[in-house]
């Protein structure tokens, strides 16, 4: 009997938008840290907001995870802000593009958040 109440709590969580899959606590770490470099609320970034600040926010994650652990999955990565691979390929291809724009407004927060990675692990373009 235990078992299924216990299929029945994994499927209520399901329902109500709770990932089962455990976020990786490296990734939950270099978030708050990717926060904290934009002066962006956690609870707003992995929300399902699309203000241009938070999704920028999002991008920038995206970007600098990828680049600080390279082995982890694209699907790891947006497990963290409630995204799927797809979104955080997307997510990266547009964080680049905004990164070589001279008049991108972000740009500070690039390179702070280019310092928080260390030089062996930078993809190479």
């Amino acid at each position: 009997m235990t078992k299924y109440l216990e299929i029945e709590n994994q499927w209520i969580k399901k329902m109500m938008g709770q990932d089962l899959k455990e976020t990786d606590p490296y990734l939950e770490t270099f978030l708050l840290m990717t926060c904290d470099v934009l002066g962006a609320d956690q609870k707003l970034v992995k929300s399902k907001s699309r203000r241009r600040d938070l999704v920028m926010a999002r991008y920038l994650y995206f970007y600098a995870a990828h680049e600080r652990f390279p082995k982890k999955s694209l699907e790891a990565i947006g497990r963290v802000v409630g995204k799927d691979h797809s979104s955080v390929h997307a997510g990266i291809v547009k964080a680049k593009e905004y990164e070589t724009d001279p008049d991108n407004k972000y740009s500070d927060a690039f390179r702070k958040i280019r310092q928080m990675i260390p030089d062996e692990n930078r993809l190479r373009p």
